[in-house]
């Protein structure tokens, strides 16, 4: 199973690897360090899950005038750019 073609249609957010019922998922980081699932073909079931809960493949709009930031080890999420 394959989540999407091309980099450009993930934003690395781990909704595929969290929602995986066979945890088949792994986030493994690109030259640059950018997390992208990969998806191991022995304990994928190919129930779609991973493809259902992505953003990205369900028509979320992508707003670039705000980027969110999630940062390792802490539970909040900051808005970038939002100076309210």
């Amino acid at each position: 199973m394959q989540i999407f073609s091309s980099k450009n249609e993930c934003c690395g957010c781990t909704a595929c690897k969290q929602v995986c019922p066979k945890n088949a998922i792994t986030m493994k980081p690109d030259s640059e360090g950018f997390l992208y699932p990969e998806i191991d073909s022995k304990l994928c079931i190919e129930c779609g899950a991973c493809k259902r809960v992505c953003a990205f493949q369900n028509g979320y709009e992508k707003n670039l005038s705000q980027f969110f930031c999630v940062l390792p080890g802490v539970n909040t999420v900051g808005v970038m750019g939002d100076h309210r």
